[in-house]
């Protein structure tokens, strides 16, 4: 791509307009501590060591200054790295084919619907009565149960399993454990992710929900009749157990467990390894074991 492609994408919203006498090629993207010529680099700090640059383009914070001398473009503003994700996606986007249709190997049950643009991947189950929407995709080796409803442009990443049953156990009267049966669903809405080796498990009679935009990584575990709402992060290795309810624009940290039907708000940052065992009022950092309020956020 030429680097006036990506200063189209976004004309008006960097800090200085930024005419080139000659359009440049970029070949790609490269690390700061490692540049290389025709590539785009970052840094989130405006002290950089501008020796040691090759990069054609570096996207830096405002208060950046320019160099004596130089054979690159600094592209200033506010966020460097919110610049540099759009225009990494932007790259990788113009290169990366669009698959779609199902791989041979995949095992769809006859009640799936599936749509045409959505791709499912190698050594796949989708179980009955299964919806997979538009531009979504289905990682190799995962499993889709039944009645679970994915919506558009969602990703389901390799080896994650959506819409089996959750543990839900009551003891008889000789105290041996009996599963009780979950028989509800999992909705996923559009643009969600679901990363590697995560589980999310049905509900027992209703829906475990995941709201547009809301991401979640690799080896996390939602149990049954949980809600992520929009634009949530759930990040490795977290734990959110059964009916919890986690509000909009969260953050949930590495290794945070949330117990059963506790309610997070809405802008709440969960810290690394919290133990979260009471309801989390908007707007709150929680950090400890157990979880304790540290501070309310004053941008909610």
């Amino acid at each position: 791509m030429y680097l006036s492609q990506f200063l189209e994408v976004s004309a008006g919203r960097l800090h200085e307009s930024i005419t080139l006498d000659k359009d440049i090629l970029i070949h790609g993207f490269s690390p700061l501590s490692e540049t290389r010529g025709e590539t785009i680099s970052w840094s989130r700090s405006e002290d950089i060591n501008w020796s040691e640059i090759r990069a054609s383009v570096i996207i830096c914070p405002i208060a950046t200054p320019t160099p004596p001398s130089s054979s690159f473009i600094l592209v200033r503003t506010e966020s460097p790295r919110k610049l540099f994700a759009e225009w990494l996606n932007l790259f990788v986007t113009s290169l990366s084919p669009i698959l779609s249709g199902i791989e041979e190997t995949a095992v769809v049950h006859s009640t799936a619907k599936i749509h045409g643009t959505a791709y499912v991947g190698n050594f796949v189950v989708i179980e009955e009565d299964v919806v997979i929407g538009a531009r979504s995709s289905v990682g190799h080796h995962s499993v889709v149960g039944s009645k679970t409803v994915i919506g558009d442009d969602v990703t389901l990443k390799p080896h994650c399993v959506v819409g089996e049953d959750g543990f839900g156990f009551e003891r008889d009267d000789n105290n041996i454990p009996v599963r009780i049966p979950h028989i509800g669903w999992v909705e996923i809405k559009d643009h969600a992710e679901i990363g590697s080796f995560t589980t999310v498990c049905r509900g027992t009679l209703g829906a475990t929900r995941i709201m547009n935009h809301a991401k979640v990584d690799d080896h996390v575990h939602i149990a049954h009749n949980a809600v992520i709402n929009a634009r949530t992060m759930i990040v490795a290795c977290a734990e959110v157990s059964g009916s919890t309810e986690i509000g909009e624009d969260s953050w949930v940290a590495p290794g945070s467990v949330i117990r059963d039907a506790i309610v997070v708000g809405r802008d709440v940052v969960i810290g690394l390894g919290t133990i979260v065992t009471k309801d989390v009022p908007d707007g709150s950092i929680v950090i400890g074991n157990p979880g304790r309020v540290r501070k309310k956020k004053s941008n909610i």
